[in-house]
């Protein structure tokens, strides 16, 4: 359920057009977790889940890009305002398939 948009600050309603459902987007790995990685869009924080690296299987924290490296993935969630956080894919298939 997605909530009210009329209930967003006017910030995150920016960066929401911004960082669009299904764009491409560029960034710098701030930080590697066994879960995943943080990456630095330039104005909001992007996830990419252990499960969002590869079509089939997980990747593990040893094969991640390194903190600092140059990233593109692509959007697939608007997941926390308060954050500044969303979620992103870097599977070849989201990828290949992104506007």
């Amino acid at each position: 359920m997605n909530p009210d948009p009329a209930s967003e600050s006017p910030e995150w309603q920016q960066i929401k057009a911004q960082f669009p459902i299904g764009a491409r987007v560029t960034g710098r790995v701030m930080k590697c977790y066994s879960f995943g990685i943080l990456i630095d869009l330039g104005g909001a924080i992007g996830l990419v889940s252990s499960l969002d690296f590869l079509d089939e299987g997980h990747m593990t924290e040893q094969q991640f890009p390194p903190v600092d490296s140059t990233v593109e993935a692509v959007v697939i969630q608007h997941m926390d305002e308060l954050r500044k956080q969303i979620r992103l894919s870097m599977r070849p298939s989201s990828l290949r398939d992104a506007k």
